[in-house]
């Protein structure tokens, strides 16, 4: 992906120029603070990377609200398996809708092909971070977040179950 630093906003690797202002466009595989991308996203920050991908806070222009985007890698973007999986993931976490799973709102892909999902920002601490700041945490803490959790995998194996048995994704109420 290229990028203008005037408009910030991110092109295919095929243009040499920025066709809004004319400015030479950089290439980057890590999208900066003020990148716009698909001309609706902008991007504030990044919030995480692993080996399969980048997820960073933007700014939904139109709508003025906040999300995530989780981006493949780009050395991944052109291993058609692991992107039916990537796509795959957010199909069927849009499916799960509970209080306790992130909201997957869109899937789309940047101007040169990566694959990212659009999905709803929850703002919290990283639970490994906040592990290792203060170390073990009360048993009542983790029995809250153990609920949590399960409420929300009890869910998926109901919808799995449900899709299974009917073919179908058509139930509305699982819990």
């Amino acid at each position: 992906m290229k990028t203008c630093s005037v408009c910030q906003r991110s092109y295919s690797t095929n243009f040499a120029n920025c066709p809004q202002d004319g400015t030479p466009l950089a290439e980057s595989e890590e999208w900066a603070a003020g990148t716009v991308v698909r001309g609706k996203y902008q991007i504030i920050q990044k919030i995480g990377q692993g080996a399969m991908g980048t997820v960073y806070k933007a700014l939904h222009l139109q709508f003025q609200e906040v999300r995530a985007l989780k981006v493949i890698a780009a050395k991944l973007s052109s291993d058609k398996t692991f992107v039916k999986r990537f796509e795959q993931e957010a199909i069927l976490a849009r499916k799960l809708q509970h209080p306790n799973a992130v909201r997957v709102d869109d899937i789309d892909e940047t101007e040169d092909g990566q694959p990212f999902i659009v999905m709803e920002y929850i703002e919290g601490e990283n639970l490994r971070k906040v592990i290792s700041a203060t170390g073990p945490m009360p048993p009542m803490r983790v029995s809250a977040i153990i609920r949590q959790v399960a409420a929300g995998l009890r869910r998926w194996m109901r919808r799995m179950r449900w899709e299974s048995f009917t073919g179908t994704s058509s139930r509305r109420t699982l819990c």
